[in-house]
């Protein structure tokens, strides 16, 4: 990696495999699929400058969506020598953004104006639902009314008009046209009348397309029972203990660092050392089984005085897992539906001043406050000089 290059994720490295055998449900010797993933190390590393940017891409993502409704005010001048178009631009923002806006919004003309144009719309959508053909005209005063009208409007005065046209005791021909359309037998299906004969006769020449129509449920009982067939999922004709389909994923490292720089030590390091997940089936059972497991667990803090203090660390025994988690339905061993096995090692945990202050140290941006925060201050500021202007009138 280049001196200006630091990476947050470190590129990974991985393989997968996959082994499928046609003939294991005849041989009962290996699984019929048997899928297998590794994966080599994940790293995630962060450093101070790295968050730092961070913050300044939301904070850019955060001004551009606030600064979105005003973009159309925006002049094209630079701000150098053109400070007369920029507070325009300011003026213009407040005022048509929101005291006008408002304004217009709730004056008796823009009122009245909204209502007829509901109402145009409703009038024009009931024209397009009981004509059987829309003609281009009732279809670009659509359009136009709908330019002037947002989703929730449209929607409404839709359904409005589905409810008026049904009450009346009008027919919504366009909806039936189309699905005649569907069902014809296209342009020239009209041409012949002769469309209820037809049903009548693919009526009576219509055979059972289902063992449900030709059998009983007695019979297909005993059918299925000669045969030994079963409706359910799982194959009887496996055993119990056959595990015909396999899947295992396992990770060896992986690693989250917190530091200020690339050449300074690590503030906090946590590592997960070969986490492992994996996924059987046994058919003939119909059980399902899931297994992972947790080898190590390390978190180490900020180095002080060349020692490295460890804040969680495994003290159990080396040769078990640190975490196993087992669950499985229709269990080998046992007469349960389901079983549950959590096993776990003793971890201690180690508390580290130095560390927990090099964190919050981190974290603090030390850059000036935000709008939120200013606006607030401001408030408050102005809440409190109102407060006194009160206090020293009375």
């Amino acid at each position: 990696v280049s001196v200006w290059q630091q990476y947050i994720f470190r590129p990974v490295s991985a393989s997968a495999k996959l082994y499928i055998d046609p003939h294991a449900e005849v041989e009962l010797k290996t699984p019929k699929v048997d899928w297998s993933m590794e994966v080599q190390s994940i790293a995630v590393e962060l450093t101070k400058p790295q968050y730092l940017s961070m913050i300044d891409f939301l904070e850019s993502i955060d001004y551009m969506v606030r600064n979105a409704p005003y973009r159309k005010y925006r002049p094209d001048s630079p701000l150098h020598q053109n400070a007369r178009k920029w507070w325009k631009y300011a003026m213009n923002s407040i005022l048509e953004a929101h005291i006008r806006r408002y304004s217009r919004m709730w004056s008796w003309n823009s009122i009245k104006q909204h209502r007829q144009l509901l109402k145009n719309y409703k009038n024009v959508y009931k024209n397009k639902l009981t004509q059987a053909k829309v003609s281009e005209e009732t279809q670009k005063q659509i359009q136009d009314l709908e330019k002037d009208l947002d989703v929730f409007n449209i929607v409404l005065a839709r359904q409005q008009a589905q409810v008026e046209v049904i009450r009346s005791g009008q027919k919504l021909l366009r909806k039936k046209s189309t699905d005649a359309e569907k069902k014809g037998g296209g342009w020239f299906s009209g041409l012949w009348g002769k469309k209820e004969p037809k049903k009548k006769d693919e009526e009576e020449l219509s055979v059972p397309e289902t063992i449900d129509d030709l059998m009983t449920p007695e019979e297909k009982t005993k059918l299925f029972t000669a045969i030994g067939y079963s409706e359910s999922s799982h194959n009887l004709a496996l055993p119990k203990k056959y595990v015909a389909h396999v899947v295992s994923l396992k990770l060896l490292s992986t690693s989250f660092t917190i530091k200020e720089d690339r050449n300074v030590p690590d503030i906090l390091k946590i590592q997960i050392i070969d986490l492992s997940t994996k996924i059987s089936q046994r058919p003939g059972a119909q059980a399902l089984k899931i297994e992972t497991k947790l080898e190590h667990w390390y978190v180490t803090g900020l180095r002080q005085q060349k020692v490295v203090p460890s804040l969680v660390a495994s003290i159990g025994d080396a040769k078990s897992s640190l975490l196993r988690i087992e669950f499985e339905t229709n269990p080998e061993y046992g007469t349960a539906d389901q079983s549950v096995i959590v096993e776990s090692q003793p971890v201690e945990i180690t508390y580290d001043a130095k560390t927990i202050n090099a964190m919050v140290e981190f974290f603090q941006t030390n850059r000036g406050m935000d709008l939120e925060r200013l606006t607030t201050a401001t408030l408050s500021k102005l809440e409190e000089i109102k407060e006194r202007t009160a206090t020293g009138l009375t």
